[in-house]
């Protein structure tokens, strides 16, 4: 069972995320973070959708209602009850109502209430697939209506329940530095046993042994490979970048595509970076220095508005 430390990291993770804006892996990053709080992090913010609506129709109670420590709290329980099969109900329940009194908000008889409604709902109340569609693919409704207009609405949903099926983990390998048979030896070394990728070239399905952590190894340090999905990469493949190529990549961090490009180009070539948060810009440039690549140009604009892009004066260049 995860330790109470942990699901205070959790709480603190969860509340930057959703009420702050906070980026997850940003928060994460640089923490000792347990394998349940990463867990959950990521699955309550996945599931958030069909959280708040089962809070409403299982307790009654909505969660636009609440001060945003508290639903913060019952959030992460209802994803204990609902979504997790590692977390006994009545513990779910019980150190969630230990948050609170830590937090000293007083709404520990409000939140024990909430959760226990959902606690004792039925296996059936609880399952998110007998719902409207947005609910069943966990999706605001603006975002499945837009799934829904564009590719019909049988295909609308199989697309929404992919997004809820955890991905393989895959990684780029930086051909930049090393070829594919160094950075599996390399990989294979660090402790994880290494496939070859579906359908592109330099893409490497991961699996990790007990204890091995990805973002630690060695080869991650030295820059070998970039920690990114195979549909992702793909963008940069049909972009085809060549030598002397001046190249704009709107919204760009983590900076997967934008140095995927680069190297596809040889290094030679110019990547315009712009995303209207400087902190992930920086991260941008942790994961450029990493690879070696120093095409990037890194912009902190709002790409809604391309004239900030073409009056440089109005940019903060990221250096």
């Amino acid at each position: 069972m995860a330790r109470s430390d942990d699901r205070e990291q959790c709480v603190r993770f969860l509340y930057e995320c959703l009420e702050e804006g906070a980026f997850s892996n940003l928060v994460m990053k640089g923490e000792e973070v347990s394998d349940f709080v990463r867990a959950a992090v990521y699955g309550t913010l996945t599931y958030t959708v069909s959280i708040d609506f089962l809070i409403k129709h299982l307790a009654g109670k909505d969660v636009d209602t609440m001060d945003p420590f508290t639903r913060t709290v019952i959030r992460f329980g209802t994803w204990q009850i609902v979504f997790s099969d590692k977390v006994p109900d009545y513990a779910a329940v019980s150190t969630s109502v230990e948050l609170i009194k830590k937090s000293g908000k007083g709404s520990a008889g409000f939140v024990n209430a909430v959760l226990r409604a959902v606690a004792t709902s039925s296996s059936k109340e609880r399952d998110i697939s007998q719902y409207r569609p947005e609910i069943a693919t966990s999706l605001k409704s603006e975002i499945y209506g837009i799934l829904k207009k564009c590719y019909g609405k049988e295909h609308a949903l199989q697309i929404g329940k992919s997004f809820l099926v955890t991905p393989e983990l895959t990684v780029r390998y930086n051909a930049y530095k090393k070829n594919r048979t160094e950075v599996i030896s390399d990989l294979e070394r660090d402790g994880f046993i290494v496939h070859e990728g579906h359908f592109i070239p330099e893409a490497l399905v991961i699996i990790p042994t007990e204890g091995a952590r990805i973002d630690r190894s060695p080869s991650f340090i030295n820059g070998e490979f970039f920690v990114q999905s195979e549909g992702a990469m793909l963008a940069s493949l049909i972009a085809s970048p060549k030598t002397g190529d001046k190249i704009l990549d709107c919204c760009s961090a983590p900076g997967g595509k934008a140095t995927h490009m680069a190297e596809i180009a040889g290094n030679d070539c110019s990547v315009t970076c712009l995303d209207i948060n400087a902190s992930r810009l920086r991260l941008i440039k942790e994961n450029a220095d990493r690879l070696g690549i120093t095409a990037l140009r890194l912009m902190e604009t709002d790409s809604t508005d391309i004239s900030s892009v073409l009056q440089v004066k109005k940019v903060r260049t990221i250096s």
